[in-house]
C-alpha cells in the first residue's frame, strides 16, 4: 500500500497475514482415552470455524498416522487407510455430524499407540493419540 501526504511525500508499506480456521477440537470417540480393538473402524471427527464462528464446510484435511514407542515416533508417518465412504486419507464434511469425519480402518495396523495427525489446507496441524489393542 502506498500513501501520499499533502506535501507529496510518499511512503509504501506492506503487511503479511495468515488466515486460519478455528479448530473446534477432536470429537468422541477419539477423545475418550480408551483403546480401540484392532479391526474396528474409528470415526475421527473434528470441527472447523471461520472468523465469525460459522462452520467451515469446504476445507481439505488429510490424516496421517505415526506409530509411537512411548512418546517417541517410530519409522515414517503413513497415510491413513479407510473404509467406504472415504477414500485416500482425505476427510469429508458431514452435515449430519456437523464437522469433518474420516472412518479410520485399523485392520492393517499393528497394535500400539499412534499419533493421528490432521493437516488442514490452511497449514495447521492437529494431533491426537489413538491406541489400538489386539
Amino acid at each position: 500500500m502506498t500513501a501520499t501526504d499533502k506535501a507529496g511525500n510518499a511512503a509504501t508499506r506492506s503487511a503479511a497475514y495468515t488466515v486460519s480456521y478455528g479448530f473446534g477440537g477432536f470429537l468422541p470417540p477419539v477423545t475418550l482415552d480408551r483403546p480401540f480393538k484392532k479391526g474396528s473402524t474409528i470415526p475421527v471427527k473434528f470441527t472447523l470455524n471461520d472468523g465469525c464462528g460459522g462452520a467451515v464446510t469446504s476445507a481439505v484435511a488429510r490424516l496421517t498416522l505415526q506409530l509411537l514407542s512411548g512418546d517417541v515416533p517410530v519409522g515414517d508417518p503413513i497415510d491413513a487407510s479407510s473404509n467406504v465412504p472415504d477414500s485416500g486419507n482425505v476427510f469429508r464434511y458431514s452435515g449430519t455430524d456437523g464437522g469433518f469425519i474420516y472412518n479410520l480402518a485399523t485392520a492393517g495396523l499393528a497394535s500400539g499407540s499412534y499419533r493421528a495427525t490432521v493437516t488442514t489446507d490452511d497449514g495447521q496441524v492437529h494431533t491426537v493419540v489413538i491406541q489400538i489393542k489386539p
